[in-house]
């Protein structure tokens, strides 16, 4: 179920970006996290969601902001 939901919002792109980017605030530290590896892989408007998580004086949120960015770049090279 989580997985189709996931799909279906990358699918979505741009458009889908503010209601994911929404989930960062989510209480549930996982809900958030998963928000940011989504928002990586939903274009330009969900990298710069991505960017700005990689400011938060919240650590895990820096760590995993900082992680799907260094993943990001690497599956850009592959398709480079």
């Amino acid at each position: 179920m989580r997985n189709s939901g996931f799909t279906h919002l990358k699918a979505a792109g741009a458009k889908a970006v503010p209601a994911v980017a929404e989930l960062l605030n989510d209480a549930n530290p996982y809900i958030a996290a998963r928000a940011v590896w989504l928002l990586a892989q939903m274009g330009e408007e969900g990298l710069k969601q991505v960017k700005l998580q990689m400011v938060s004086k919240n650590t895990n949120r820096h760590l995993v902001a900082s992680r799907t960015m260094q993943r990001a770049s690497e599956v850009l090279k592959e398709h480079s």
